[in-house]
């Protein structure tokens, strides 16, 4: 993920602290000129300095009552700078950029130690990239910036965000001691979200770039288009478009499947994504239940996918090499390596190949049509330890977050640990996932609560017919939007008597939750259906009936119905998914289930026993037997890394 950076503030000389941003920092580029680098500054008052010395910007402030005194020509003795500014509110980008309000890009002269800022008032910039210039005498440089005005809202995991694509020219001894402000090139008159813009850089650097290209508003991650811009003509092409339909096809068993080719579903470009001729981009997408490699050709707009064997990750394109990391449920990550061929990409596996497989697992996927939208179909992914393939056995379900998330067929630390410990699972993408095609992605908002509840619901039913999970051992796990699911499902269906159920963040109450987050759209986008970007003024719930609407859609509607024993895992820090209506869940569920022990672990110390994975976000392992009883923990190794967890609560017996 590509993230706004911090400055140094150093006195030492540049070259130390042009070592300290290589290791700290992601978002620089030296590319194509070895002697200049440009990095993102967070600290809007960094002055430009030839000399690259950061200046301190410092605010007086005066009572009235002694500036009216100083004006009647008394002594200004009086009067006294007081340094209040550190106490003044400043909105930042929200989870997890919490303490980053403005960024600038500064472009250093390392042979000269000379440095030069662009910044723009009310813009923050990031993803700087440089560009053919038409004058030898200058430089020339290109990025990206959201608009911070009238306000910010979060910008992580969130792909809608309004922003437009910059550029500027930059004396190239960086001898210029004023800041530059760069000029938009595209995107000012539309609400636009523009991502990881990418130069072909192998015959010495162009200027014509490719980008992700989102409209602003509605779902925080939609599919993308694919732009060709030239910086010069200010002219752009799609590449491909972000309305393409994915198809549904007819397998003569009798099943289905969706195709290969659809739209982009990705938060970002590969650093070098041009072949070396420059005709073909390659990048890697969401589908609806991998992540596959594609190759498009830049004059016929034509799609091929690379056939690699697994969920794949480009890593780096270099010379028409590819080097890509890939995966699967019961394989551990690989590095591949392959040259790229318009014909046929082979991959090689750099790895052992027999060494990264889990022998005791099993898996598969199905699919399944949705009861709510037409022509539209869950996809799942279950796992079983192999000694219990033919057999109904505890199942742990798994749906993600977002709600616009996808799980694909790749590894997650998680689910290796859950098999090891001899439980089923199964991975649910329901209607709203990402990776199909716009209209899926979309079809959710405004029916969160129901036809994801129902999907997930339809899931579960399907796991119990087909003997993979025992009806009276299953447990609900979900962060987030997921864990929106699995309390609103405990709540809203009662009679299927889960065994447990373990929230992490989750959402519980969509009307109190939208004053107190740092994303309020997402609520007003989900519960009631605005699909296109519109100013927070003209989206807050209007009349009761609106807020009515966004509580009954809640897990905190359906409370008194539970009898679930739940866990809850609450960040104390938590920006997205604040920390107040989950303990206000807590508090109510405690009224009502009295006998059930509930927890509340702080982010603070979730890591005692959370498990990270490949492909995904955050997904945890909590292993939970939530019955009155004792806690013990255990040491079990994945891998090479031995990890600490909660093996959960004594039953008299174990399910597993």
């Amino acid at each position: 993920e590509t993230l706004p950076l911090r400055r140094i503030a150093t006195e030492e000389d540049v070259a130390n602290a042009i070592d300290q941003l290589k290791s700290l920092y992601n978002e620089y580029s030296f590319k194509p000129i070895p002697t200049k680098v440009t990095f993102v500054d967070d600290n809007s008052s960094f002055e430009s300095d030839p000399n690259f010395r950061p200046q301190t910007l410092k605010i007086s402030y005066q009572f009235p009552e002694i500036q009216e005194k100083a004006n009647k020509d008394e002594s200004p003795a009086v009067a006294k700078e007081y340094k209040i500014d550190s106490h003044e509110f400043k909105q930042s980008w929200g989870e997890k950029f919490n303490t980053i309000y403005h960024t600038s890009i500064a472009v250093i002269d390392l042979q000269k130690s000379k440095c030069v800022l662009l910044d723009k008032v009310g813009v923050t910039l990031c993803e700087p990239f440089f560009f053919k210039s038409d004058d030898s005498s200058t430089l020339s440089i290109g990025c990206v910036g959201y608009k911070e005005l009238p306000y910010k809202l979060g910008l992580i995991y969130c792909t809608n965000r309004v922003s437009c694509l910059f550029g500027a020219k930059v004396v190239r001894d960086c001898s210029s001691s004023a800041n530059i402000e760069p000029e938009i090139y595209y995107g000012d008159s539309a609400h636009l979200s523009i991502r990881s813009p990418r130069v072909y850089y192998s015959n010495g650097y162009d200027n014509k770039i490719v980008f992700l290209e989102r409209n602003a508003g509605g779902a925080h991650d939609k599919a993308a288009k694919l732009q060709y811009f030239d910086m010069e003509t200010r002219k752009i092409r799609t590449l491909i478009d972000d309305k393409i339909k994915r198809e549904v096809l007819k397998k003569e068993d009798g099943t289905v499947s969706y195709s290969d080719v659809g739209p982009i579903f990705s938060s970002d470009l590969p650093p070098n994504c041009f072949t070396k001729d420059g005709k073909y981009i390659l990048f890697d997408s969401e589908t609806p239940m991998n992540r596959k490699s594609f190759a498009v050709q830049i004059e016929n707009q034509s799609v091929h996918m690379l056939d690699f064997a697994d969920s794949t990750q480009i890593i780096d394109v270099q010379h028409d090499w590819i080097c890509a990391i890939g995966s699967s449920i019961n394989q551990l990550p690989l590095v591949y390596l392959g040259h790229f061929s318009e014909s046929n990409t082979k991959m090689q596996i750099v790895d052992d190949r027999q060494d990264r497989i889990l022998e005791t697992m099993s898996f598969g996927m199905f699919m399944l049509p949705s009861k709510h939208f037409e022509n539209k179909y869950i996809t799942a992914i279950w796992t079983s330890p192999k000694e219990m393939m033919n057999k109904s056995g505890p199942t742990v379900i798994i749906p993600h977050g977002g709600p616009h998330g996808h799980y694909s067929c790749t590894y997650y630390q998680s689910i290796a640990l859950y098999n090891e410990l001899g439980l089923k699972t199964c991975l649910v993408n329901y209607i709203g996932s990402t990776g199909v095609d716009q209209e899926y992605v979309e079809a959710l908002l405004g029916n969160v609560g129901t036809s994801d509840v129902q999907d997930l619901l339809d899931v579960i039913q399907y796991m119990i017919d087909n003997h993979h999970a025992d009806k009276d051992r299953i447990i609900l796990n979900g962060g987030s939007h997921g864990g929106f699911l699995v309390t609103n499902i405990s709540g809203q269906h009662p009679e299927m008597n889960f065994l447990a159920c373990i929230a992490r963040n989750p959402v519980i109450d969509i009307s109190l939750m939208f004053g107190i987050t740092d994303i309020p759209d997402w609520n007003v986008s989900e519960a009631l259906g605005v699909k296109e970007f519109q100013p927070l003024s003209e989206i807050y719930p209007q009349n009761v009936d609106e807020v009515s609407k966004m509580y009954s859609k809640s897990p905190l509607a359906h409370i008194a119905k539970v009898k679930v024993p739940t866990m809850l895992l609450l960040g104390k820090e938590d920006l997205r998914v604040p920390l107040a209506p989950g303990l206000l869940y807590h508090q109510e569920l405690k009224l009502v289930a009295w006998s059930m022990m509930i927890f509340i672990i702080f982010a603070l110390i979730l890591n005692i026993w959370a498990i990270g994975s490949f492909g995904s976000e955050e997904e945890y392992a909590p292993i939970v037997h939530l019955r009155h009883g004792k806690v013990r923990g255990i040491v079990r190794s994945i891998g090479d890394e031995k990890i600490y967890l909660y093996q959960g609560f004594r039953f008299g017996k174990y399910f597993y």
